[in-house]
């Protein structure tokens, strides 16, 4: 029984593939050839009401006990595995594995596992793959979905494409659309030649151009009009720059901020060379915003998160900045940064190597009180450095 469904299904399969993707004049032209009819039941493609004449006739209902194959459907049709129709669908196709929708479906596609049609216009609900040429509706999927242009709505388990227009599009993987005018959501990649909206990854945003915000761990970008917020922004026409400086608690650092001028983050590190058997270090991230205030003068606005680690030892040790200053242009490719910032460690008193280690780090402090297990010490600072681009 097993195999005798399942070579039912392959001559459905084929012979819905050949007849629904053909290029002819009856196809441009159906009413001349077929006929309506009020019902219509069948068991396997041919052998029905509507016989060897099925593909003649558009049905405002259509019962398939296994599968059908028919001229079009006005209604309602239902399949037990198969529906497949040649030409016009104005109805809701339910089937237990996939529905071939015509030259042009409107309405529901619901399927076990796919849904195909040349232009949809509507919702495909499968619970593996839909597949359309064109569509203007929602396409909602177990696995993927694809469709070459329309304006639509794509939800998946795993992958959304779009090689056209995409309103929004949601995946636990991936979605890539030419030109996204809402929003894409990914559990790791993101890829669109133009976004106008938001980009959110777990992992990646790829973008030629953003009209929006990119949101994600990495986020790259030829052109950005909006906001990046990532751990790394890559914007080719945007703000990178790589800073060398020296302040009253760490001599030598390393930063590398990136993004736009109004929003960008900032990844640092630093290390007090004076005992470099062994030395202190700092790494931490941060967000700042430039604002011009002459071709050649930027003010900025810095804030960051840092730990602070001796040898092996990483406690509870933190450092909070908040930093002002300038950002004065020497070149095209270099810049001389400098300016205040304000500072707040906090220790770990019972760290075992509280005593040790952290116990007099700060360069000096305006404050020093203990809560609970925590030192709290602040003073303010200045920094110096230079900024390659």
């Amino acid at each position: 029984m097993n195999k005798l469904i399942f070579t039912i299904l392959t001559i459905t399969l084929l012979q819905g593939n050949i007849n629904l993707w053909s290029q002819t004049s009856e196809i441009s032209n159906p009413s001349s050839t077929i006929s309506p009819r009020i019902f219509q039941v069948s068991f396997i493609p041919y052998f029905g009401t509507n016989g060897l004449n099925s593909e003649n006739y558009i049905n405002n209902i259509s019962f398939n006990i296994l599968a059908g194959y028919n001229g079009g459907t006005s209604g309602f049709e239902l399949g037990g595995l198969v529906n497949i129709d040649r030409y016009e669908v104005n109805a809701t196709q339910i089937a237990g594995i996939g529905n071939h929708g015509g030259k042009t479906t409107t309405g529901v596609q619901i399927a076990g596992i796919y849904n195909i049609s040349r232009i949809m216009k509507g919702t495909q609900i499968a619970g593996i793959s839909n597949i359309t040429t064109s569509i203007n509706g929602v396409q909602i999927a177990g696995l993927s979905n694809h469709t070459i242009k329309g304006n639509s709505v794509q939800i998946a388990g795993l992958v959304n494409l779009t090689e056209e227009n995409a309103i929004f599009q949601l995946s636990g993987l991936t979605n890539h659309a030419r030109n996204c005018k809402g929003a894409q959501i990914a559990g790791l990649v993101n890829t669109a030649t133009e976004s106008t909206g938001s980009q959110i990854s777990g992992i990646v945003n790829i973008a030629r151009t953003v009209r929006g915000s990119q949101i994600g761990v990495i986020n790259i970008a030829d052109t950005c009009k909006g906001i990046p917020i990532g751990v790394i922004n890559i914007i080719k026409n945007g703000y990178q720059r790589f800073e060398l400086s020296a302040d009253e608690f760490f001599q030598a650092n390393f930063a590398y901020r990136s993004g736009v001028e109004k929003f960008h983050t900032i990844l640092s590190a630093g290390i007090q060379p004076g005992n470099l058997g062994a030395p202190l270090w700092i790494y931490g991230t941060g967000l700042g915003t430039s604002q011009s205030v002459s071709p050649k003068m930027l003010i900025d606005f810095d804030a960051s998160f840092n730990h602070i680690l001796k040898k092996g030892d990483a406690g509870n040790n933190y450092l909070y900045k908040i930093y002002l200053g300038l950002d004065r242009s020497l070149s095209n490719h270099l810049s001389l940064a400098f300016g205040l910032s304000y500072n707040f460690l906090t220790t770990d008193i019972r760290d075992v190597e509280y005593g040790r280690y952290y116990a007099d780090i700060a360069p000096y402090s305006f404050s020093n009180q203990t809560y609970h297990r925590t030192n709290l010490r602040t003073w303010a600072g200045a920094k110096i450095g230079l900024r390659f681009r």
